[in-house]
């Protein structure tokens, strides 16, 4: 450094002394020096000395960035890398939010289909769905085979139909699992009293779809029998008996299964109102429900 800063003073010198020369009041007979001249010479040679210094580090053009580029720090300097667009980093806090699928599950049928209380065909029926309707999916058996639907028939309400002749659209692993009704099953042979009639007699009753019907023997070889229909949940039978003796005559009966599903009480009133019972039944060895017109000890 204190090289340069010599050779810079000498040559200084050296350039006025060749101005003074040249100065008015100087004869020495040759043109007079362009001043103009002499200091661009002097800015040259200036410039030429500071990039020839070896004490003067290299500098290197850096690259004017542009949107969307990245620069890679190398030791040759900022070398950009093209193609790349740079993103802006995510906020640790930001939660990605799921694509939830909107479409419904529907279901068209191939057949005319039934649409019942439950998920069987002893079940009561409801509507049904039509081969150019199209219903809503609301649920399905844990088990597969039927669906709970959207009641065509009858509006918010919602009935079972099978898979058997059902085309669905949608994601049906998507439909919820549909609590099941109830399912009141009438087949068997019942212990039965009916007041002043029966006492202990066994009532043999067989269920077909929303249909039930049965007999039971009388003393003296007689028999009675028992037919009618079920309702929308199976609980409730309402129908009528006649006696062998007397075909002409039917009368009314109603049972209504507890939810124990081992007993039943029966009346001869209607099959909302069971406060005076008239009959009622038991088996699996449970024994007669609370109420039951058992006949008097003797």
């Amino acid at each position: 450094m204190k090289k340069r800063v010599h050779l810079l003073i000498g040559l200084m010198v050296i350039v006025f002394m060749s101005m003074a020369c040249n100065l008015p009041g100087f004869s020495s007979g040759q043109p007079t020096l362009d001043i103009i001249a002499v200091q661009q010479k002097q800015l040259t040679i200036i410039a030429e000395m500071t990039q020839s210094s070896p004490d003067q580090p290299t500098q290197t053009p850096q690259p004017t960035p542009r949107p969307g580029t990245l620069y890679t720090a190398t030791p040759q300097g900022d070398i950009p890398i093209t193609g790349v667009t740079s993103q802006p980093m995510p906020n640790p806090t930001d939660t990605v939010e799921p694509t939830l699928s909107t479409a419904i599950p529907m279901v068209t049928v191939s057949v005319d289909t039934n649409c019942r209380y439950g998920p069987h065909i002893v079940y009561d029926y409801l509507g049904a769905v039509m081969v150019d309707e199209k219903t809503e999916i609301i649920g399905r058996h844990p088990n597969g085979g039927w669906l709970l639907v959207n009641n065509p028939d009858r509006e918010g309400q919602t009935c079972w139909i099978t898979m058997q002749y059902a085309e669905v659209t949608g994601n049906l692993i998507d439909v919820p699992i549909a609590p099941l009704p109830v399912f009141y099953d009438w087949n068997g042979v019942w212990t039965f009293v009916e007041f002043q009639v029966v006492v202990d007699g066994n009532l043999s009753l067989v269920q077909n779809g929303r249909n039930v019907s049965g007999v039971v023997n009388l003393s003296g070889g007689n028999k009675a029998t028992y037919s009618g229909t079920l309702s929308e949940n199976g609980q409730i039978f309402s129908g009528s008996v006649t006696i062998d003796l007397t075909p002409e005559l039917s009368f009314p009966i109603y049972f209504k299964m507890l939810e124990n599903q081992n007993q039943f009480i029966a009346s001869s009133d209607s099959p909302e109102n069971f406060s005076t019972l008239h009959a009622c039944g038991y088996r699996n060895s449970v024994g007669y429900p609370a109420g039951c017109p058992l006949p008097a000890a003797p």
